[in-house]
């Protein structure tokens, strides 16, 4: 886990997550809900996305009208700055 990861972890701060030129801020991953394992577990990649990113932050995302790899990849961005693996 990065230096800025734990430190985020140890005050509750989101993380910048920086993918195809946009700065997403998400929160770290030990506050992610319950909710957000099982559909990461269940393979509900947009589910997921959709709660670690807010309403605002999904629709600009989604208005890049992406594909399953640039969702994929916004979710390796994520787990990676956020010290989760993949």
């Amino acid at each position: 886990m990065s230096k800025t990861a734990q430190k985020a972890e140890a005050h509750g701060t989101p993380l910048p997550v920086e993918y195809n030129g946009v700065t997403y801020l998400v929160p770290p991953s030990m506050d992610w809900d319950a909710d957000v394992l099982d559909l990461l577990e269940s393979g509900r990649l947009t589910s997921a996305l959709r709660m670690i990113l807010g309403a605002e932050q999904y629709e600009q995302f989604r208005a890049t009208k992406p594909k399953l790899r640039q969702a994929m990849e916004l979710m390796e961005a994520i787990g990676s700055t956020a010290g989760t693996g993949n």
